[in-house]
């Protein structure tokens, strides 16, 4: 049976702010987070992660530049986002994110923004790979 995670999406002031149902119930527990007055939508899906390898030439360039899209990757499902720094052997970074779903990793893939991320560099990543979560962790 696959592991399902279930999100909680709030918008508070133009801001687009993902939960899990275990940071819902302690923000709730200590008085942060009043449900009452607020717009939200549950969905229930199952997470994948994005694995992208990519040479980098000039890491601070490129970071800050990566940086700036960070917004539309959320709009789009991003979760979180980590970047691994290559071994002496290897010359690639590894990008790891988490997203909501399969889905929503796929557009963003598809999109614009990856376009532009992928142009900071010469060389196309190497590796590009939805992956599910089971596969991961």
């Amino acid at each position: 049976m696959p592991n399902k995670t279930c999100f909680f999406y709030f918008i508070i002031k133009n801001e687009l702010i993902v939960l899990n149902f275990e940071q819902v119930i302690n923000k709730l527990n200590d008085g942060k987070l009043f449900l009452f007055n607020l717009d939200f939508i549950i969905l229930t899906t199952l997470m994948v992660y994005l694995l992208i390898k990519q040479s980098i030439k000039d890491y601070v360039v490129w970071k800050d530049a990566f940086d700036q899209f960070l917004e539309y990757r959320k709009i789009g499902g991003e979760l979180s986002c980590e970047i691994l720094e290559p071994s002496e052997e290897e010359s690639e970074h590894t990008i790891l994110s988490k997203w909501v779903n399969q889905k929503s990793a796929q557009e963003f893939l598809e999109s614009q923004s990856f376009e532009m991320i992928k142009e900071l560099e010469d060389q196309e990543p190497s590796t590009i790979k939805v992956v599910p979560k089971k596969e991961i962790e």
